[in-house]
């Protein structure tokens, strides 16, 4: 087996030699850390204070491998309905609500806040939406929405500041 140093400290099998014992036995896998040979507690030691163990070591040794579990698959990426101007589209959770309306081709500014937008960086607040159903899934205002939406309705939101976590209905330009 070839193995490699390990961070921060040790070494791992970072492969098995075709027709070698390791590969031969099958209880050995790549990504396997060694922990001891014989009973020598290798699991801190340096690449070399292993390799020089292992060099010493007699013939027929025993090694001691420990086998970690791979991570968790990534979850599935989820959606959620976005309904607007009496649309429904389906959009991806956690994205930005700007993103999600600008790619189904939702009119969000007027021409008037398409000539002053910032381009989605919170500092007009031309891309104010109404939210009319859904308020539970999207994020929590930001301090930016906080401060330039102070004087408007409570189901205002900054689409560029505002994320996606659940089926939700806007209305465009409210006024």
């Amino acid at each position: 087996m070839m193995l490699e140093e390990r961070d921060p400290a040790g070494v791992f099998v970072a492969d098995l030699v075709e027709g070698g014992s390791a590969a031969a036995s099958g209880e050995v896998k790549k990504g396997d850390v060694l922990v001891a040979v014989g009973e020598l507690d290798v699991s801190s030691a340096s690449f070399d204070e292993v390799m020089e163990t292992l060099i010493a070591a007699p013939e027929e040794l025993e090694l001691a491998l420990l086998r970690t579990p791979p991570p968790p698959p990534e979850p599935e990426p989820t959606t959620a309905r976005l309904t607007f101007d009496g649309e429904e589209v389906e959009v991806m959770t956690g994205q930005v609500l700007r993103t999600a309306l600008l790619d189904n081709k939702a009119s969000l500014y007027s021409m008037m806040g398409l000539m002053k937008s910032c381009g989605g960086a919170g500092q007009c607040a031309a891309c104010i939406v109404d939210v009319v159903d859904g308020a539970e899934n999207l994020s929590p205002e930001t301090p930016t929405e906080q401060a330039r939406l102070k004087k408007k309705p409570s189901s205002y939101r900054m689409a560029c500041q505002t994320l996606v976590e659940g089926d939700v209905s806007v209305k465009l330009q409210p006024k």
